[in-house]
């Protein structure tokens, strides 16, 4: 299995509902979102619960990787006394289009993209707020890939199974590659050492990345 088919795109986390429903935690967030992170955001009610979408204006830096229509889309869902709570960075829907279809969302293809929003670090804060207003740590952390069988390898088939992430923009390289292929960048920020699953800067003595848990010694 290549290393585009097993990075985590997806990131889920189970928590103890804490006495926060699936509606309030969904608009707690998006108010977050809003006034804290300067994002445009919408709800939408899904059969499971809710899913909360933001998305950068024309100014944020990261709109300039991704594009206008891509989007952080969170998927709130209550289970039993738990709230399950997926991130995954995804195309910006309509309202309109969401209701009268029951549209799938499309995850963002381009691994740049990808790595642009997590570069950022709008997952880590998300699941941040998430933490302190719930009040209680995950009862459980996955990470998945929606890349399956022919589409995992056309998101980017020139690189091989040990390749390395790009600090700069989240491009997939070489393992031997000093400067990424996709954006020009150094591979290795001076001064600074990078996990070479995810791109997120990591103390020298860390063992295991706090980001993604590759090991790193």
């Amino acid at each position: 299995m290549s290393d585009i088919e097993t990075r985590g795109f997806i990131t889920e986390k189970l928590y103890p509902a804490n006495g926060r429903s699936a509606q309030d935690t969904a608009y707690a967030l998006a108010k977050y979102l809003d006034t804290d992170k300067h994002m445009i955001t919408q709800i939408m009610r899904t059969r499971q619960g809710y899913l909360v979408q933001c998305k950068g204006d024309a100014n944020m830096e990261w709109t300039k990787y991704v594009g206008m229509d891509a989007a952080v889309s969170i998927r709130i869902n209550e289970e039993d006394a738990n709230l399950r709570i997926s991130v995954a960075a995804e195309k910006w829907v309509e309202k309109a289009g969401f209701a009268a279809l029951g549209i799938v969302f499309s995850p963002l293809l381009v691994t740049a993209g990808l790595g642009a929003v997590r570069q950022f670090g709008l997952f880590d804060d998300i699941f941040r707020f998430l933490d302190s207003y719930i009040g209680a740590e995950p009862l459980e952390t996955t990470t998945s890939n929606p890349f399956t069988g022919k589409n995992a390898k056309d998101a980017d088939s020139t690189v091989s199974s040990d390749s390395v992430t790009c600090p700069s923009c989240g491009a997939l390289n070489k393992p031997d590659a000093k400067f990424c292929r996709k954006c020009g960048k150094p591979m290795q920020i001076s001064g600074e050492k990078h996990c070479p699953n995810c791109g997120e800067v990591v103390d020298e003595d860390d063992s295991f990345c706090p980001n993604c848990g590759q090991k790193l010694n």
